[in-house]
């Protein structure tokens, strides 16, 4: 194997047209190594391919479905390979390997236009395993050591957090 893996983890709830939409820019920007692992909720089986893992969560929370795949990715993942966090409407354009350098250990989209929000968004987050697992990641509401005031002085925490 070349290099350290990527395993995306999606969130699918409802809707199974995104699930077709992402995998069809999945398939033009991993690599055959990198893994896929999906949650869905409320969406058949069918829709998802054999070498695609999917579970099923039973809250409806988007955080759950988040760590339960966080979960699953580190029972497999080696410390230098790299969880994709992706919103089912979200993919990537670009060979998701030219990403890997240059970076350091996170690359995250911040949502500045949620009142400054400063935490990575969970609609594209690609970080090392080593440091998601450093960190206990997770993607619940934050707690009080992981509130911020925001733009328009609310104290707020959230997904991220």
């Amino acid at each position: 194997m070349s290099g350290p893996r990527i395993f995306v983890l999606s969130v699918h709830f409802k809707e199974d047209y995104w699930v077709r939409v992402q995998r069809h820019f999945l398939d033009l920007t991993l690599r055959p190594t990198d893994r896929r692992l999906f949650a869905r909720f409320e969406i058949s089986d069918e829709v998802f391919l054999p070498s695609e893992t999917v579970v099923e969560w039973d809250d409806g929370k988007h955080a759950t479905a988040l760590n339960l795949l966080g979960q699953l990715a580190l029972e497999e993942a080696d410390p230098d390979d790299w969880l994709l966090f992706l919103d089912s409407d979200a993919w990537p354009l670009l060979p998701v390997e030219e990403l890997l350098t240059g970076y350091g250990d996170i690359l995250a989209v911040q949502r500045l236009e949620n009142l400054g929000d400063p935490q990575p968004h969970p609609c594209f987050t690609l970080v090392r395993a080593r440091l998601w697992r450093e960190l206990e990641g997770d993607w619940n509401r934050g707690e009080s050591e992981f509130m911020w005031l925001n733009d328009a002085g609310d104290l707020v925490g959230d997904v991220g957090g």
